[in-house]
């Protein structure tokens, strides 16, 4: 996840406008004194006209848009060789004590935010490089900067650490983000190696520090790995295998749970137990049957399958079978539930960078399936988080392509009439059918809700995000109101890292989200065009389906609830995660 630079939209606003007067006026001016008129008339009105739009609709996003990060700041950690670092004691620190990074021969400040997929995805090989290297004089320490307001609750980043079993030291960037500006970072994950107490002249200068090597996003990473076996030498992890780490008897405590689907025939909930690597199956009042999976991260399929945070799930009545976007492991698994095996559908636990496919089954890499829908009797619809792209995923044939958005991440829209090609997303979560033809989709990070057209593959925004400029995906925010002014800045309807979407039974009008940031959950209504909110009774709510035509499983951060979607109360409580450790017990 990647910032842009004000510098280039300044640059944008001004070639347009210049770019436009010049077409518009030249080709039917050719003479001297119209030319003259040019220069001294025109040239300078549309300057200040850029000037004035770069301005007019910049401003109101500076507290929470692309403006807060400064492109100078990157410029100058490129420029120099070395780099002053405030003391980091008064900042919280997580995992231990605060450190004396001068102790240490060689730093590395992993930039990383807890809602962000690519940072999630680098966890696992940044661990083995810390349980490779700290005893070599090695340090490592995350740099939690948050993006959205929420991700500064510092409770949330320490269940984001559990979850992904890091061990290394956290510190929690301040509200301002002092930290990645003062390094001058430009997106998340950036990982930046550091040589502490740096000699300025002949003194050495404990306020600074050398910057050795700059590695950004998942892609970088190989960079870092090869660094530190070019200065240490090649190494062998000697601490515990990650995926083999034993339950405990509060592993059987949900944790981190994230989406949600229910069976309308038997009555049965389904909910991927994230933080616990299983898939959980309740009734409709909430009554435990039993788990697939295990506490014990894997990638395993059979009779003990083992899965690595799972996240979205849908179930197909027609052959009792729940498909799983198997995140952790990059692959599609299917649930028996008759027999309770599982088997791959598509993918083979292995990250791929593919960005169009058309290879079938364990032979195509997928890269953090997160969303997942059935599209028609053989067709799977699927979200890849970490390239911004939707999958299609034939079940029969077990191909699977790319068919919507060419892995930027941006927030582009190239209307419905448009293609796949003509799309970019930002971290697509939930779908949800809005027709046989239609899509909707959750792009949480440019905190928006698209509308895709399965046929074409094109999109239109339905609310919320930035329509000026499609590399902006820091505009977001809590504000109802009509999308007829989404235009507007300081009236648009806005949301914040909105997370799943679920239709209406009744009506395909009616667009329920989770607006996961803001805690609440929200209704689009789709012919009227206007964004309300139906509940504020939440605390991070994420999955949510229909369990019917009025009411909605909302999976919240502390308990699985039911959402009437008529007056917005909350019916019932049909399990508290909190209490569920002597409940929600492996089979």
């Amino acid at each position: 996840m990647y910032v842009g630079s004000e510098l280039k939209l300044l640059f944008k606003a001004l070639t347009s406008v210049v770019g436009l007067s010049t077409i518009l006026y030249l080709p039917t001016h050719h003479d001297i004194s119209s030319i003259q008129i040019y220069r001294t008339v025109i040239l300078p009105w549309s300057i200040q006209v850029g000037l004035s739009l770069f301005i007019s609709v910049g401003l109101p996003y500076w507290k929470n848009s692309i403006f807060k990060y400064s492109s100078v700041a990157s410029l100058r950690r490129f420029l120099t060789p070395d780099i002053s670092y405030s003391s980091l004691d008064h900042f919280p620190w997580i995992n231990s004590i605060p450190l004396d990074l001068k102790d240490y021969n060689m730093v590395v400040l992993k930039f990383w935010t807890s809602g962000c997929i690519n940072c999630q995805n680098t966890q696992f090989r940044v661990q083995k490089i810390w349980d490779t290297y700290s005893s070599e004089g090695l340090l490592i320490i995350g740099i939690h900067s948050a993006k959205f307001r929420q991700e500064r609750d510092i409770s949330l980043v320490e269940r984001c650490i559990k979850q992904l079993n890091i061990t290394y030291p956290v510190v929690i960037d301040s509200e301002e983000n002092e930290l990645f500006k003062q390094f001058g970072v430009g997106g998340w994950p950036t990982f930046i190696t550091i040589k502490p107490c740096h000699k300025k002249g002949d003194k050495p200068d404990e306020s600074r520090a050398i910057v050795l090597s700059t590695h950004v996003g998942e892609s970088g990473l190989k960079g870092l790995e090869d660094f530190l076996e070019d200065t240490y030498g090649t190494r062998h992890a000697s601490v515990r295998a990650y995926n083999e780490v034993k339950a405990v008897e509060e592993d059987y405590i949900v944790k981190s749970p994230s989406c949600v689907d229910f069976d309308t025939l038997t009555g049965r909930i389904f909910m991927s137990d994230t933080g616990n690597n299983r898939i959980l199956v309740f009734d409709s009042q909430g009554q435990y049957l039993h788990a697939i999976g295990g506490t014990t991260a894997g990638y395993k399929d059979g009779e003990n399958p083992k899965f690595r945070s799972p996240r979205g799930l849908v179930y197909d009545p027609s052959s009792d079978c729940v498909f799983v976007c198997d995140t952790g492991n990059h692959s599609i698994r299917c649930i028996d539930m008759t027999t309770k095996q599982v088997s791959t559908l598509c993918g083979n636990g292995n990250q791929g960078f593919d960005l169009i496919g058309g290879k079938a089954g364990m032979a195509q890499r997928l890269n953090s399936p997160y969303g997942i829908v059935i599209a028609g009797d053989n067709t799977l619809l699927v979200s890849m988080a970490g390239i911004h792209q939707i999958w299609s995923i034939d079940i029969n044939t077990r191909i699977a392509y790319s068919f919507s958005g060419i892995g930027k991440e941006l927030n582009r829209n190239g209307g419905l009439l448009g293609n796949g090609l003509s799309v970019c997303y930002s971290q697509p979560q939930g779908l949800a059918l809005h027709s046989p033809s239609t899509l909707v989709v959750a792009d949480s990070e440019s905190s928006s809700i698209r509308l895709l057209n399965i046929q074409t593959g094109g999109s239109e925004s339905l609310i919320g995000g930035d329509l000026w400029f499609e590399g902006n995906l820091f505009l977001f925010g809590d504000r109802d109101g009509s999308g007829a002014y989404s235009l507007l800045p300081n009236v648009r309807p806005l949301m914040e890292h909105p997370s799943d979407v679920a239709v209406s039974p009744e009506s395909q009008n009616k667009i329920f989200i989770s607006d996961t940031y803001n805690n609440k959950i929200k209704l689009y209504d789709y012919e009227k065009n206007e964004l309300t909110t139906v509940s504020d009774a939440f605390e991070a709510p994420e999955g949510i389906c229909f369990m019917d035509a009025t009411h909605l499983i909302v999976v919240d951060r502390s308990s699985l609830k039911i959402l009437d979607v008529t007056n917005g109360k909350i019916s019932n409580i049909l399990i508290s995660f909190e209490d569920s450790m002597n409940v929600c017990r492996p089979d």
